[in-house]
């Protein structure tokens, strides 16, 4: 059976780490890849053949705007990423508009239990 394909893109180290915990308890998914910054990510996904099923990307990050990430993703990598899943800790009006403009498939709220996830 084919395992769904995860990425995590958020600068926060223990919640990367909470994530690769947590996966463990998710067998139909694997977290490939994860990342504390925005910019690798980008670098990423412009050499990256594979299909990613599921991009977790946090908005509120020191070196890129989480949302220019997300617009990107919707631009240019629609065909390598089947669903984004964008969260925050901070919301605003304006960040939800923004959200439903790029094309997001989900928004969380920080904090949040994983079960909502998987």
């Amino acid at each position: 059976m084919n395992k769904y394909k995860l990425i995590v893109v958020d600068d926060s180290l223990s919640v990367l780490k909470m994530f690769e915990n947590v996966m463990k308890d998710y067998p139909d998914f694997e977290l490939v890849r994860k990342y504390d910054r925005g910019d690798l990510f980008l670098e990423y996904l412009q050499n990256c053949e594979e299909n990613i099923d599921f991009v977790i990307l946090d908005l509120i990050m020191p070196d890129i705007d989480g949302l220019e990430i997300a617009r990107e993703i919707c631009e240019k990598y629609k065909y390598k990423i089947k669903h984004v899943i964008c969260m925050s800790g901070l919301t605003s009006e304006t960040m939800l508009n923004q959200i439903g403009y790029i094309g997001i498939d989900y928004f969380i709220m920080k904090p949040f239990s994983y079960d909502i996830l998987f």
